[in-house]
């Protein structure tokens, strides 16, 4: 009975030695076998682009010239823009961006005002006599404007950007001239006059040419903007927008005029990242 039983007890041994063996290999197979899945590789846009604007340039506040009440406060001009813009995705509908761009914020006005002039007569007597000139003022503004940003795009073809700008003024020139608009007069006395500036054929004299003194630098300011994007490849995008600039400072520390800004502009922005990768295609 006993050699019997031998054979079966080295039987019993082996199969135990290959369970042993195989059932770890087993488990770790079941763990390969499990089914790839697909992997989600997602690029976001990187956009830069160029854009010019054209608009208008006006004023809040007052310009004080130097001469006596001499207080301009209605100015405006035609200005433009020319910049560039980049914009990064950091997640679904969201970017951050910044803009770069050079501005040309020039801006005129005038005013008429009767003044009291003393007129010398024939007879050497003087009179004060009421004489009307008008007062032109050109302020000659250029600058250098930084606005970082952050936009929500609603699908691809639509941008909501809030930011705010800093102006650094590149050309601050202010030109203030007064015109003789009065050329005749009749004296009290009745006696018809002439009225000239002496040495000016045009009757025009300049009273002010130089920088603006004082001038804030920077002028900070916030900047909503609005743009439409008209896909015209899978990494290009014509923009077609406008953009507002609401300033929170002066334009110099001893005045009240603050620079307002708006603009309509046309531009292009291109994906300079692959899209063809997102998703997994």
């Amino acid at each position: 009975m006993k050699e019997l039983n031998k054979p079966n007890t080295l039987l019993s041994l082996s199969l135990l030695f290959l369970s042993i063996i195989l059932l770890p290999n087993k488990a770790i197979s079941q763990q390969i076998d499990s089914p790839i899945k697909p992997v989600q590789v997602i690029i976001h846009d990187w956009e830069i682009g160029a854009f010019v604007g054209l608009g208008a340039n006006f004023n809040s506040g007052e310009y004080a010239a130097e001469c006596e009440e001499c207080i301009f406060d209605d100015i405006s001009n035609f200005g433009y823009t020319i910049g560039l813009k980049t914009d990064y995705q950091f997640s679904t509908n969201w970017f951050v961006g910044a803009n770069v761009m050079y501005e040309n914020q020039m801006m005129k006005g005038a005013f008429r005002r009767i003044e009291s002039v003393p007129l010398q007569r024939a007879d050497g007597t003087i009179l004060d006599v009421p004489i009307e000139f008008r007062h032109n003022l050109e302020l000659d503004l250029n600058a250098l404007t930084l606005s970082p940003n952050v936009t929500y795009r609603i699908g691809r073809f639509l941008d909501f950007k809030l930011g705010f700008y800093a102006d650094f003024n590149i050309n601050s020139n202010i030109m203030h001239k007064k015109t003789l608009l009065t050329t005749s007069t009749i004296l009290p006395d009745g006696e018809k006059v002439e009225v000239s500036i002496p040495g000016e054929k045009d009757n025009s004299i300049v009273l002010e040419d130089y920088q603006i003194p004082g001038i804030t630098a920077p002028q900070l300011g916030l900047m909503p903007q609005i743009n439409f994007n008209i896909k015209l490849s899978e990494s290009t995008d014509l923009l077609i927008g406008g953009f507002y600039k609401i300033p929170f400072t002066e334009i110099a520390t001893n005045q009240t005029l603050k620079v307002n800004v708006w603009r309509i502009f046309f531009g292009l922005s291109f994906d300079i990242n692959d899209d063809s990768r997102e998703f997994g295609h």
